[in-house]
């Protein structure tokens, strides 16, 4: 009995390794813990068993299409990779409530397409866009979706791409109420429109993005485009890339509102403002935060609102370049009931000045230097 029990347990250490390895999909349009993976992509290697599946294995969509992600792909609470990075193919959720614990990687296809359901991607992951015109890491398609990324202490990363045309990390295409909460760090890729994240679509329910934004090294290389006809808040910092015109944040929706909470900083380009608002829409972006302008580039452009508030009082001000070796020069928004009482103001980023509000009425006071 004790032989049998070793040669079972031996057969099933061949057919399947214990350590990290690609796999490739032999055929598509079935459940993803159902179907033929091998470790050749032609086949005739060996065969996965889905139950002894390891941390860091990479399953490659091999050309397959609609391998529904059924199960968590992950191992124990550590992540696997999914991707399309060779030869296409792809993976799709449908219906139903799945945790995907996988960096997404996309290629000249979408990688994960979700239509419908419930989806968390847990943490410490990376989101790679695609490397194709219309290719994404994540395409969010359709309605009464709910789409959960990262957490609060535990964001996700999210890559754009060098690839040719226009591809994103994600993509947010809501036709009807659905809602997205998502907690990342992301810097868009080389290509032209390798957006971080992008949004669309006529109607959505409530859109969270937790984190700060980079625009990219590629011309057009926004950090998050919002062009979905419905509100998005960001809380967090819309900062320029290096390419020209990566704004950090853009606004295009033709009436939705992109509320900022943090800052809008300037790029490295004479054009990849913070937060460029596209001044064709009725739709804008309302800063409650702060201005920061660079060398090279200002923080906000176009249709921009600000509305510095009380929440976020440290964020309150204009961060101006003196055309020298440094920031020289900030203006603070004080509060009404300080203009009131004359309080002593100065910005200790760069300690540039010291003054304080005196004068009698609101709106009346003066900056005394």
């Amino acid at each position: 009995m004790k032989r049998i029990l070793l040669a079972i347990i031996a057969i099933f250490l061949l057919a399947s390794p214990l350590w990290a390895t690609t796999w490739y999909a032999q055929d598509g349009s079935g459940n993803m813990s159902t179907r033929n993976w091998n470790d050749a992509s032609g086949g005739g290697g060996t065969p996965l068993v889905w139950a002894l599946r390891s941390a860091g294995d990479v399953f490659v969509a091999n050309a397959q299409t609609g391998i529904v992600v059924d199960v968590d792909p992950g191992v124990s609470g550590s992540a696997v990779t999914l991707s399309t990075a060779t030869s296409g193919g792809g993976f799709t959720i449908t219906t139903g409530t799945i945790t995907v614990t996988a960096n997404i990687t996309g290629g000249t296809t979408d990688c994960l397409v979700i239509t419908g359901g419930t989806v968390t991607i847990p943490g410490g992951v990376t989101i790679t866009g695609g490397s194709a015109n219309g290719a994404d890491g994540i395409f969010v398609n359709g309605a009464n979706i709910t789409f959960n990324v990262g957490s609060s202490g535990n964001p996700v990363t999210l890559s754009g791409t060098g690839g040719a045309g226009s591809n994103n990390t994600i993509f947010l295409n809501y036709t009807s109420p659905s809602s997205a909460t998502i907690y990342c760090t992301g810097t868009a890729g080389a290509s032209n429109f390798g957006q971080v994240i992008q949004t669309a679509g006529a109607n959505a329910g409530t859109v969270i993005i937790n984190g700060n934004i980079t625009g990219g090294s590629g011309g057009t290389a926004y950090g998050l485009i919002h062009a979905g006809s419905w509100n998005l808040t960001l809380n967090g910092n819309c900062i320029g890339g290096s390419g020209n015109s990566s704004h950090g944040c853009y606004n295009n929706s033709s009436t939705g509102i992109l509320t900022v909470n943090g800052k809008c900083i300037g790029g490295s380009h004479i054009r990849n403002t913070g937060c460029y608002g596209d001044t064709t829409s009725t739709g804008y972006i309302d800063l409650v935060g702060s201005v920061e302008n660079t060398p090279t580039s200002t923080g906000i452009w176009g249709k921009v609102k600000w509305t510095p508030g009380t929440l976020y009082s440290d964020f309150r001000y204009i961060k101006l370049w003196n055309g020298g070796t440094d920031y020289k020069y900030a203006a603070i928004v004080p509060n009404i009931e300080d203009v009131e009482t004359g309080t002593t103001y100065g910005w200790d980023g760069s300690a540039s000045y010291t003054g304080t509000l005196s004068g009698g009425a609101v709106g009346g006071g003066a900056w005394g230097f």
